[in-house]
Formats: C-alpha cells, structure tokens, sequence
C-alpha cells in the first residue's frame, strides 16, 4: 500500500494541477470509449474527481465567473457520455459495472436543473431514401461493426464481429466468399492489396473507408469464418413479445431482429443477416440502428403476413407498456409497468415509428415512384396503431412530453377542439374535451411539471351535451334536446365544474379545498366496496391531499387501514404509507410497509419520488420505498445494508435511464437522477453517522463533526429545480440524517427550506404545517441554550422562522398580521440576539412592509430605516431600499406641490396642510435620494439596473430645473424654493462628483445611452460632469462606447455632433499611442457604412433590380480600412458583464471590485479582419443590405445595413428589453419559467441609418405559414388575388371576412413544431413552450411601449430554439394607429399563433406568462421609463421634422409629443388600458389587463378591421 501511494504521489507531481474541466473533459472522453473496459476505468476516476472536491465540482456546475459557457458545455458533454453509458446491454459482468458506476457518477453530479443543461443534440440516426447497399454497408462498417470490434471484451463478441466484417465484404466485393492461400500469406506480411476477385466496386469501396476503419478491419479481407452449427430458425409464433414472463427487453430485441433478418428478401438482406449470425447477440445499438432497416424490408415486400407480424408485435409492445387492460374504449390502466421489457421495447418501438414517420415524409418530397408500395405500407402501419394507445404508453413509461405529442395528434385527428384555433362553430368556447380526454392531458402536464398548463383544461372540456342519446345525429338535435328539456345536462355540467375545481385546487396547493371534495365524493359512493376491487379516483386524491397538507401521520393511518381492507391494493398503498413513514421516521412502521411490498412482490426499488405521485397514470412504483430501504438501514446503523439498498435501487434504476438514454433526453432521464442524487446523499449520511460513532468526543461534537462532512448539501441543493417533486424529498431525506446526528437545528432549517419552497409553490397550507414541524424539532434546544448551533456556522433558526412566518402571512394576503409576527419577533431579545444578521433583515423588511400598508407614520418608519442601515451600513439592499423610501416621498411631495399649483395654493388649503403636517418640500428629499442610490451603487450590483438609471434621472431633472431657475433670475427674482433648489443641484452635482471618482468606472457602463442622451444638458455643472464620464468611458472602453459616441459625433443636430466630437478628440489625446489609430479607424468605418447604407445599386440589363454588388467595386475605401482594430459590434460583445456578488474589493471587502479587479468586456475581443466581397440587397422597400464582417477570431458576423430609418428606437427597444431580462431574472415567478427575450445589437450611425445584427439560425414566421399553406395545396399564385378581391367584397362587414377567410386558411403553425422536433419529443416539448413564453413576453412588452406593424416578416421563430424574436420597432408609440388603416389590435395574436401554442392555446401558459410579465413591468416602471425618457431629450427625427430650432439648451428640443407618448406607457405601466376602443376604467390587475388584452388581440371584428396584407389569417 505504501509502496502505491508513493507511486500515485509521484504520478501525480509529474501530472502537475489539472484544473477540473479539463480532467472532466478528459475523463469524458474515456466514457465515451467503445471500450466497456476503458470505460469502467474512465468513470471509476470520474467517481473519484467528483468526490475528491465537491465544493469546485458545485462551483463548476453552477458557472464559473467568466467561463460559464464553456463550464455548461463540458458539463453538458458529461452528462450526455454518461447517459450514453445506459444504452449498451448489462448481459456482462463488466457492462453492468459501468452500469452501476455511470449510476454513481450521476448522483455525484446530483438532481442538476435541466436548464442548466446544454446537452448535446442527440437523435436517431435517419433512415434515407434509395440508400445503396453499399452506403448502408459503410455506415455499418464505420459506425456499427468497428465500435463492436474496438469494444469487445470476450472472444466470442471478437469472433461475431469478424464474422460480420468478412460477410459485408463478401457483399460488396471487396473480396471473394472464399481467398486463395497466398493472399493470407501476403496479409500476414503487411500487405494492404485487396485479394484475388474483388471487384471494381469492392476496390471503391474500400477506398472509400476511413483510413483508421481499413487498418482495423484488414483482417476481415482474408478471413474464412464459418459458423460451427446452423443457427437455430426464429420462432413462427408471432408476436414474439409475450407477458407476463416474457423474455427480457435484449432477448426480445434479438429475437425479433432475428426473425426480421431471417425473412429478409430485399438488397440489404445481406448485411442484415451478416449482423445477424452473431454481432445481435452482443451488440444491442447495432440491432436499433438496423431495426427500421429491416422492417422497410418487410412492409415493402409483396407479402402481406410479414407486414401483418410488424403490426402485430408493434401493438403488443404499445398495448403492455400501456396497460395490458387497455383498449380505444377502456382507459383504464394497470399500475405498474411489466419490469424492464415494456418500458425499454416501447422506447424502440417509438424510435422506430419516428424514423418510419421521416422516411415516408421525405419519401413524399422525393416523389420517387419506386418506392410507393412500400411508403403506402409505412403510412398503412403508421395509420393502424392508435395514437391514444401510444399517448398513454409513452406516459406510463415515464415520456410525457412524447405523450403530450401523440394525444394532441389523436385529438386533431378525432376533430376535437384542442385551443381557440381550433374552436367549432357549433360550440362556444371552451368545448371540445371529453373528461377522459381532459384527465389524460392534466396527467401529461402534471408529469412535465407545467402548472400553467393545467389551468387550461377546464376551458377545453366538452360543453353538456347527449351525444349518446339514441336519435342526435347533429347539432341541431343537441340544440332541440336542450331547449325541450334544459335540466337534461345539469348534473353533468354540475359535475363538470366541480371537476375542474378539483383541478385548480390541486394544481394551485389548496390542498384543503380539494380534500373537502374527495371527502364528499367518498360520502356520495357509500361504504359498500369489494375488498377485490382497486381504490378509485376519490380514494387516492383524498391520498394526495393528505400528503400534500403534510398530514404524514393522517396518511400512514389510512394506508395501514386500507391495506387490510383492499389488499388487491395492498403494494400501491404499502409505497404511499412508505412514503409516510420514512419521512416521519417512524421505522417499525417502515418496515412493516416494507414487508407488504416484499409479499406482494412489488419492484420496490425503481420509481419516482415526490408528493402526489402514487394513484396517477403515470409513474414506476417503488422509488419512496427504495428510499425508505436505504434510511431504515441507516437507522439501524448498517451501513453494509445501506451499500446494497443503494445498490440495488441504483440497479433497478437502469432501465428508465436506458430509456432516456435511447431517446436523448435528460429532462426524462431527471426524475430518475434525483432518486440517484438521493442514494449518493444517503451514502454520504452513513458515513457521517458512522463518523460521529468513532468520535471520542462528547456526543454534541460528534455531532458538529458530522454536519461538517455534509458541507456541499446546501450548494447541491441550489443546483437543483426548484419544484417539489425534486427538492421536497431531498429535504425530508436530509432531515431524517440530521435526526441520526441529533443535529435539531440543522433539521429545523430543512423544515424551514420545505416552508419557503411550499410558499413559493403557492402550497400556503403545507408550508404552514412545515413552519409548526420546524418550531417542534427546536423544543428543548432553545430552552438549554438559544446560542446553539450544529457546527455548519448557521445559529438557531428561531427569527429566521419567525421572519418565513410572516412571509407566509404577506403571501396569504394577510398583511397586516405579517407586519405584526415580524414586529413581535424583533420585540424579543431572546430570538434577536440568537442571529443578529437576520434580525437586521428582519427590520428592514419591516420597514419596508410598513411603508407600503401605511402601518406606521413617516416619523418612525425614519426611525426603522436609521437603525437599519446603522446595523447595515455596507449594504446594498439596505441603502437601496432606504433610497426607494426616500424617492417615494419625493414623488409624493411633487405630486401634492403640483396638485397646489392646480388649486392655486389658497390660504385655506396650506392651512389645511400645515395643521396636517404635510407641508413638506420635495426638494428636501433630493440629496437623500441621491447619495442613498449612489451609496448603494458602491456595495453591490444587484439593484444596479434600478437604482442608477433613477439617480441619474432625479439628478438630471432637478438640474434641468435648476438651470431654468438660472435663466429666470436674469429676468427676475427668484423664490426661496427656487434659489434653494439651485443650491441643491449644485450640492448633489458636487456630491456625485465624489461618487464618480470612487465608484468603478464600469458601474456607468449600463447608463451610457441615459448619459450621452443627456450631452447637452443645460446646468453647466451637470453637463461638465457627464461629459467627463463618457470621456473616462471612451478612454477605458474604446472598443464598446466608441460605436455609440463615433455615431453620435455624426448627428444631424449638430451642436449634440460638436459635443460628442469633443470628447472623441479628448479621448484620442489621452489613449496610449497604440490605441489612436482605433479612433480614426472608427471614424472612417462610420462613414464608409453611412454610404453603404444609403447605396443604391444600378439595376441589370433587364431592368431587373440587383440582388447583389461588389464591396471591391463599389467600396473600395472600405475594403481598404480591413484588417482594422474596430472590434465586431456583436451584442455579447457590447453588453457589459458586472461582478458577482460573492466577488469584493480587495482592499475593503464592503465595496465592489476595482476596474483592476474585475473586466466588463472579455478581453480578447474580435476585431474587424476583413468583409466579404457580396453584398446582399434584401427585396423590401428601402432595400437594406446584409454585410458580413469576418472576425480575427475566425468567425463570420452579418449585418443588416439599413437607410432611412431612425434605429434609436430599435436601440431604446434592445435597451429596454436588456433591463426586462436582467429584471425577469430577479422574480421568483419569472426565474422559475426562465422568462427572456432575444436581444441583439443595434447601431444607429444618423438619425436615419445604421446596422443591426443578423439573427442567427431564424426564419419569419409568414414564410413558415406559407410553406405549410403552399405543401397543403392552399397556397398558390393566385391565392393573393383571391384573397385581395374576397375582402374588397366583404370588407365592409369584418367579422363576416374574417369568418370567410378563416375557413380557406385553417390553422396549420403546430406543425412546423412536428416537422421539426418531431423524433424529439422533449426538444418539440422544450421548442413549444419556448415559443409561448417569448411570445407572451414580446406581446405584454410591445402593448406597453405602442410597438405596431407585426406583421409576419418582422416576428422570426429560432429554428434551434423555437423562440420568437422580434425586429424592425420603426412603428412604436402607437405609430400603428396613425397609418391609413389603423392597427385595432395590441399585438399579433391571430389563429396561427395561438395553433402554436398547443392545447389550451392562450389559455394557459400564454396566459400566466402576460401576467407575470405585466407584474414585473409594473414592479419596475421607473427603471424601465429611465429607458424611454431618452426620447424626450433625444428626440426621434419624425418629431423634430419642421423645426428649425437649434439653439442652445435641451428644452427646444424636448417635444411635448414624447411627453405624451411617454405618458401614455406609464398608464399602461399602472394599468390602464389605452388604445383603440378603451374606455376610461380604473386600474386593472394584472390578470384583468391581461385577458382584456388578449380578448382584444383575438377579437374577429379587431383583426378583420386590420390592413388586409397585415394577413390576419395568419
């Protein structure tokens, strides 16, 4: 052993330090080798990497400071190598280790959100159209046949492989079936000469193999493998697949791949038996990757049983994984997957109706005669298998986006009404669903987590109607019906309601209100049940409800009490009691569970975690007692029982991460690592137990030294979602080893985790009940010593309880008695002195609630924020939230200051005032505000895109005033207000003076736009400052401001030009000598383009206009300026990146890091290498074009060059959207859905040109409709004239064109999501909701600013992503009411869109997301209007055309019409609807302003009022 470590230490020494990236990076590489041997070895290292340092493992998990993109790459590229580890066969000892150590490595990574995530794309490989025998032949020689040989590790998997080598050669001639002696003896010799009677084909051939695959496979030219015995013949029963007791998934696989190959007649024939002789037996992705192969063999040949055997065994496969019960009638469903078989068969069976699907697709396309026989069969067999029946398959084999795609298929094909796009005219909306369809959908949502989904459903449901009634043929007869006999449907629809009440109160937490109607439902059925019988919907939801209230010891009750008496549901009602009792630690009655399930023969080891998860449609049971094996093991301290109980469950894992390893998804694969997160924590556990048994000191060290072990816990568990169904049993897995280490604090602080994280949920009920568990673990702590703590640095939780409690009370609406819970905490010494840190964040938050429920007068709440920041001097938060309190009260005083100039401020009311105490100037809060801001500004970054656009706006506007009073006083005698506020202007000028020269020059960084539209302020003072910042801006950030300042120095108004022109030249003489050239270069780059710009090319010899032109010919100056130092304007580029909060000034750890500290912009920037040649002129009106810039980095970047257009405001717009994200970010609700908009580079360089950045991988929305319309037949070119002269007969009547046009254009968009993500479902999934979240935000975000002309060209969809990305913003501030045809509509909300949104349409996901947008615009309207206020002293050019004005000072060129634009968002900002048709209303909700909205962007009468070639059909 010595004699090792020595070995490995100088090993090591030699190694030297290898950051960890690049040894995962390494590693991976290893997991990714054919090689099962090298493999185990590669991850046996990774297993120990991951352990040996699990602080800089988190660390990099979470993104390092500067690399995240390349930390989320090597992770990504990890993760997918270890999944990749799951799809080989465990038939030998040495796969199953590297089974078991992938399963382990995965649990060291823990339950990472898959957000998180940037796996690589993996699909199946595609089945092409007329593939040669030979292709096929190669692409199974190189990526097939050669794995296997490189990855043998017996000699019989060698020997199979040859075999198949020798036979494919054989078939493509490369040698003969047979060789002469003297080419064996001249291969033995090195010769690389294929042999005696290998054709001219054979030669090509192998020419055309990688050089590697040849020095490989050069045996198998003069090999003369033969096969011992016949083969035994495939069995002729069919199908093959048989359960119960059938063979395990790789023997059916073999079997039937067997029997396919066997029976093959066509080309390929061949290869498939070659394979079949023996490489199936050992390699089962050989077996996958020809499996479609073989059955396009067989449904193209002219032999009818064979097309009937593949039928047959697809459907036995889908019909076990679905329930061996089911059928298209009876929907009901067997609990539990048939072991490993059903759920890895389906998984092939889906893979190959994908590749089935895009074969006869592309066969369509091709239009290739030959092949219709068999694509008619294909699409024979793709019509036959039921897409319900694949629906509820995928569901129960843990794929619920994949059943999410099949149901909604089914649906469309069954004409039910899936969203408002799809809404029959018979129905009103809302019809559509039957209640078995509707459960179905609510089970997929609530596997993929979407609760926002959910909320949908209710509306899709059927209205009441007797279908079944004997005589109702049509609609007409429902009606009848009806109107004889209205109480016909009122218990149906009775029921129906309380149904989708059920719904909502499950979804939303109000577990409460949903018990309330299990119970009735219970009360209702009677107490006669058959103890055969299963328990019933009511039965498990009165289950769920007590496990989502928490009542634990409720629900271990009920299933002890319901095992005997249901004991045919004795294994389902075992995992829930299990699920109970682990968490309680009630381990007797654990163990009990857990022999139930051993005599019922349950799987109890594989399985989903997480409240309400037993009694769904979906699911593997077993997972809450595997978990409960591992920890009653630990309880018992065996920690050799807690090795084999996570063995085993890691085992029994292997399957569903198989599953998700064939089809590539992690999210499938993540419930699954969360149980692996928690085996790898129970583990852990063990050992700090058995650490803390060893311990020679007293018991309460021991205890400390055990906490200690588990240090990485808390970082892990950030890392993870944050949705209960990961977290919740992690924290009831953690409380459980903190007990075992008698550390009562540490499992009262994972209560206090449950609480926050059932708050968040919305879940007010079991979250109070966690706060009560978290208060009871704490009895007798507190009482001996609240000092206490576990030896993790955190002290008794007691105020932090406290402080959730009231949270609890705020978020429950009860504001009053939070303000009063948080108050009485602070009142008691005991809990204050105990953590003192949160105390002090306590009484802020009371500060701040105060301020907002009015519960305590000004004067106090002055004296709350003075002992604040006494205690919170170095904090951000504290000086920010003071600074927003003080602001408050200067808009206050402004507001009640103008309301008195209004009345005309008569002695009666300033009485009135004075006796009030009301009277208070707002020019006495200026200074507070600003040095709070300002002060903030030097603690942190957090509030930075709040705090300092608000500074710099009260700065500039008392300013400004200042300077007016300054004008007046030559003319007259000023006030005293007035001559007090030039003196506070002065002073707050003066102050940031002094701010300016401390703070970090990069802090201005995200003002550069408020600042240079403020160049020529009117105060000296004021406008002496700005321009010495954007002075010190350009001289330290060259690269990035001179793009905005070199345009600027190019304005129209040419004293705004003069100024900017004189900081570029002050710049220049104060840049090193090797930066000057960058300022001239800039200079020339600028008006090389403003000419590029304003080209307009010669048309061609026909007349024709040009689509392209030489940048040598017509440009050659700017080809000239290449290669140049001007850095490539991209948008990562320009954006500014600011510090972490963790990282701190060296010198004094209170403030932000210095400018030496930290770097805003990378470093290694691309600069401009060269520009190509061809120039594209793109076919719209003002003919921009599309330039493409080469980087030095290698890299090609487009541009759009674009003339007479005034890009500020597409640039305000990305500003605009820039603070959303950073905002979206912050809100819990918006962080959750990773809400965000694309945001790319925009470049003015006049008032009336510049360039924007291409957006990359994205087409417009029209040209995907088009498509479509045109591929149905449609769509044609007479299509337009049609339309053109059906409106002008109808356009007088709008909701009757619009109903016309609706019928010859159906709604089509969801399936360019098919089209394209369809062998994906995730991804499809992923694609989906991408689109419905952007499109939300994008919709609430151009309703507020006025944004018009979204027609299909100006909104583009992410051909990655699925995002929708907006451009061209020349129509903003309701310029769309002003056109000929004025805009009715807020945004584009018409059929097609709302098709794209999937089932429930705008209901639903679309819906939450436009509330959750509008509350963080709300929440933020003073940031966001510091964006927008740049136009008033920016002006656009449309608003200032006429004026000859050009004088000195801002206020000539301030138009009264950017006020009012200005003020009319700020109205929207506060509710209020303003646009066409509104009315004047009080402020709505947010809610109330969404559904307004969206009822006013779907109207009939709205769209067909739209300008005709806007295509609201669209």
């Amino acid at each position: 052993c010595d004699s090792l470590a020595r070995a490995n230490a100088a090993v090591s020494r030699e190694r030297g330090e290898v950051p960890l990236p690049s040894l995962l990076a390494t590693l991976t590489d290893g997991a990714e080798d054919e090689s099962q041997a090298v493999r185990a070895t590669a991850l046996g290292e990774l297993r120990r990497a991951l352990r040996a340092d699990p602080a800089a493992v988190s660390a990099l998990l979470a993104g390092g400071e500067g690399d995240a993109g390349w930390s989320d790459r090597v992770v990504g590229r990890l993760v997918a190598a270890l999944l990749r580890c799951f799809a080989g066969e465990g038939r030998t000892a040495l796969s199953r280790k590297v089974h078991r150590l992938a399963a382990q490595c995965l649990g060291e990574l823990g339950a990472i959100d898959p957000g998180r995530i940037d796996m690589p794309v993996a699909t199946a490989e595609k089945v092409t159209l007329g593939t040669d025998s030979s292709d096929l032949a190669r692409i199974l020689l190189c990526d097939h046949i050669a794995r296997t040989v490189r990855g043998a590790n017996d000699v019989d998997m060698l020997d199979a492989a040859a075999l198949a080598v020798q036979e494919v050669l054989v078939h493509v001639g490369c040698r003969p079936a047979s060789v002469r002696a003297e080419d064996v003896i001249a291969a033995n010799d090195g010769s690389t000469h294929l042999p005696a009677g290998a054709t001219r084909a054979g030669e090509s051939f192998w020419g055309s193999l990688p050089e590697d695959v040849r020095v490989l496979l050069a045996p198998g030219l003069t090999s003369m493998y033969c096969l011992t015995q016949k083969p035994q013949k495939p069995s002729t029963v069919r199908p093959l697949y048989q359960t119960p007791g059938g063979p395990t998934f790789r023997r059916w696989m073999y079997a039937w791949c067997r029997a396919l190959a066997s029976e093959a007649d066509g080309p390929d024939a061949p290869l498939f038996q070659a394979c079949s002789a023996g490489v199936f037996r050992h390699d089962t992705r050989t077996m996958l990757f020809l499996l479609p192969r073989m059955v396009l063999d067989a449904l193209g040949a002219d032999d009818e049983s064979r097309r009937d055997d593949v039928a047959a065994e697809i459907m036995a496969v889908l019909r076990d994984a679905a329930g061996a019960a089911w059928t298209a009638s009876d929907t009901t469903q067997s609990k539990s997957l048939h072991g490993e078989q059903a759920e890895l068969a389906a998984q092939a069976v889906f893979t190959l109706l994908d590749q089935l699907t895009t074969w006869s697709e592309d066969a369509d396309v091709a239009r290739d005669n030959s092949l219709q026989p068999a694509v008619d069969a294909v699409k024979a067999l793709l019509d036959s298998v039921p897409r319900e029946l694949l629906a509820r398959a995928a569901l129960r084999c843990g794929a619920p986006a994949r059943a999410l795609l099949y149901f909604e298929d089914h649906l469309r094909a069954a004409k039910n009404v899936i969203n408002q796009a799809s809404l029959n005219p018979f129905y009103p909306e809302g019809g559509g669903l039957d209640d078995a369809s509707a459960a179905f959908l609510a089970a997929t949502h609530q596997g993929l987590a979407e609760p926002d989904a959910l909320q949908a459903i209710s509306r899709l449901r059927s209205r009441p109607r007797p279908l079944d009634a004997p005589g109702v043929d049509n609609m007409m007869d429902v009606d009848d019906k009806l109107r004889s006999d209205p109480s016909l449907n009122a218990a149906a629809a009775a029921r129906r309601r309380a149904e989708d009440a059920l719904l909502q109160h499950e979804q939303n937490g109000e577990w409460t209100e949903a018990l309330t109607h299990y119970e009735s439902a219970l009360q209702r059925r009677g107490a006669d049940v058959e103890p055969t019988a299963s328990l019933d919907g009511a039965e498990w939801g009165r289950l769920r409800c007590l496990q989502g209230l928490g009542h634990l010891r409720a629900l271990e009750r009920e299933a002890n009490a319901l095992i005997a008496q249901r004991p045919a549901a004795s294994a389902e009602l075992a995992e829930a009691g299990a699920a109970a009792a682990w968490r309680l630690g009630r381990w007797d009655s654990l163990e009990g569970f857990l022999g139930v399930l051993d005599d019922a023969g349950s799987p109890s080891q594989a399985g989903t975690t997480g409240g309400g998860s037993f009694g769904g449609e979906h699911g593997r049971p077993g997972g809450e007692a595997a978990v409960g094996r591992v920890l009653l093991a630990l309880h018992q301290r065996d920690a050799e029982g807690v090795a084999r109980a996570a063995t085993a469950a890691r085992d029994a894992l292997i399957t569903p991460l198989a599953a998700a390893a064939m089809e590539g998804s992690y999210r499938r694969a993540h419930p699954t690592i969360t149980q692996l997160h928690l085996f790898r924590e129970a583990e852990e556990a063990m050992a700090a137990v058995t650490s803390l048994e060893r311990a020679t000191e007293g018991r309460g060290r021991g205890a400390v030294k055990g906490v200690d072990m588990l240090a990485d816990w808390e970082t892990r568990l950030e890392l993870t979602p944050t949705a209960l169904a990961t977290r919740e049993p992690i924290l009831a897995l953690r409380r459980a080893t903190y007990n075992a280490l008698d550390a009562k604090n540490a499992a009262a602080y994972t209560w206090l985790a449950q609480a926050k994280l059932c708050r968040s949920s919305g879940h007010h009920g079991a979250a109070q009940l966690a706060l009560l568990e978290a208060r009871a673990a704490l009895e007798g702590v507190a009482a001996t010593n609240p000092l206490a703590r576990d030896g993790d640095g955190r002290p008794s939780p007691g105020m932090a309880l406290a402080v959730e409690q009231a949270k609890l009370l705020w978020a429950s609406s009860k504001q009053h008695r939070a303000v009063v819970e948080i108050q009485e905490a602070l009142n008691d010494p005991a809990l204050a002195n105990a953590d003192p840190k949160t105390a002090s964040s306590a009484q802020l938050r009371l500060a701040r609630w105060s301020a907002a429920t009015g519960g305590k007068p000004k004067r106090e709440l002055q004296d709350v924020y003075k002992s604040v920041l006494a205690d919170q001097k170095y904090s951000e938060k504290a000086n920010f939230h003071a600074a927003k309190w003080m602001d408050d009260l200067w808009k206050d005083a402004t507001r009640r200051e103008q309301q008195r100039a209004a009345t005309g401020g008569s002695e009666t009311i300033q009485k009135q005032r004075r006796n009030y105490d009301v009277d208070e100037k707002s020019i006495d809060y200026v200074e507070d505000v600003i040095n709070f801001y300002a002060t903030s500004l030097r603690y942190g970054h957090r509030h930075v895109y709040e705090s300092l656009p608000r500074l710099l706006t009260v700065w500039f506007d008392v300013g400004a005033s200042a300077a007016a009073h300054e004008a007046k006083d030559r003319r007259q005698q000023l006030t005293v207000e007035q001559q007090k506020e030039r003196k506070v202007a002065s002073k707050v000028t003066a102050n940031l003076k002094t701010f300016a020269s401390t703070l970090p020059l990069y802090v201005w960084l995200p003002a550069l736009p408020q600042l240079s539209s403020r160049l020529l302020h009117p105060h000296q003072e004021v406008g002496a400052l700005i321009h010495d910042l954007l002075y010190r801006l350009v001289k330290h950030f060259p690269n990035q401001v001179l793009w905005s300042m070199t345009a600027m120095a190019r304005s129209l108004h040419l004293e705004r030009a003069d100024a900017a022109q004189r900081i570029l030249d002050r710049a220049r003489e104060g840049a090193p000598p090797a930066l000057r050239p960058l300022f001239d270069q800039s200079a020339s780059l600028a008006d090389q383009l403003i000419r590029v710009c304003a080209f307009q090319p010669k048309p061609l010899a026909n007349n024709r206009p040009a689509k392209t032109f030489s940048l040598k010919t017509e440009f050659p100056a700017l080809k000239h300026l290449t290669p140049c130092q001007v850095m490539v304007p991209g948008q990562v580029a320009l954006t500014p990146n600011l510090p972490p909060p963790t990282m701190r000034n060296a010198a004094n750890k209170h403030l932000v890091p210095s400018v030496a500290e930290w770097s805003a912009f990378n470093q290694d920037v691309a600069t401009i290498e060269s520009i190509e040649d061809e120039v594209s002129v793109l076919a719209s009106l003002q003919k921009p074009k599309k330039l493409t810039i080469v980087g030095s980095d290698g890299h090609k970047y487009a541009f759009l060059c674009k003339p007479k257009d005034d890009l500020r405001k597409d640039l305000r717009m990305m500003e605009f959207t820039t603070m959303l994200n950073r905002l979206l970010a912050r809100d819990p609700l918006s962080r959750k859905r990773r809400l965000y908009l694309r945001t790319f580079a925009v470049l003015p360089l006049t008032e009336d040109c510049g360039i924007i950045e291409w957006v990359p991988n994205t087409t417009g929305l029209r040209h995907v409709i088009q498509a479509l319309y045109v591929q149905d037949g449609i769509y044609t070119k007479q299509t337009l004239g049609d339309v053109k002269r059906m409106h002008e007969s109808l356009k007088a009547t709008p909701t009757t064109w619009m109903s016309e046009i609706l019928k010859k254009f159906p709604p089509v968009f969801h399936r360019w999501f098919l089209n394209r993500w369809k062998d994906r479902p995730a991804a499809w999934h992923g694609a989906r909701t991408a689109f419905a979240h952007t499109a939300a935000v994008w919709s609430m975000v151009g309703h507020v600013v006025g944004l018009g002309d979204r027609h299909g060209e100006n909104i583009l969809l992410d051909q990655e992503s699925g995002d929708c990305v907006h451009v061209d913003f020349s129509c903003l501030f309701d310029k769309g009411l002003e056109l000929e045809t004025p805009e009715m509509v807020p945004f584009r909300l018409t059929q097609n869109i709302v098709d794209g949104l999937g089932a429930g349409g705008y209901e639903g996901t679309f819906m939450r997301v436009c509330e959750i947008t509008l509350g963080v615009l709300r929440s933020h309207r003073e940031a966001l209007m510091s964006v927008l206020e740049t136009f008033v002293h920016d002006p656009l050019l449309e608003w200032t055309k006429g004026s000859k004005a050009r004088g000195r000072g801002e206020a000539d060129n301030s138009p009264e019409r950017a006020r009012d634009q200005l003020e009319k968002i700020r109205s929207r900002l506060e509710g209020v609807v303003v646009g066409v048709g509104a009315a004047p209303s009080l402020p709505l909700s947010c809610q109330g302003q969404a559904r307004r909205l969206i009822e006013e962007a779907v109207s009939r009468s709205n769209l067909g009022r739209m300008y005709v070639w806007w295509m609201s059909w669209n």
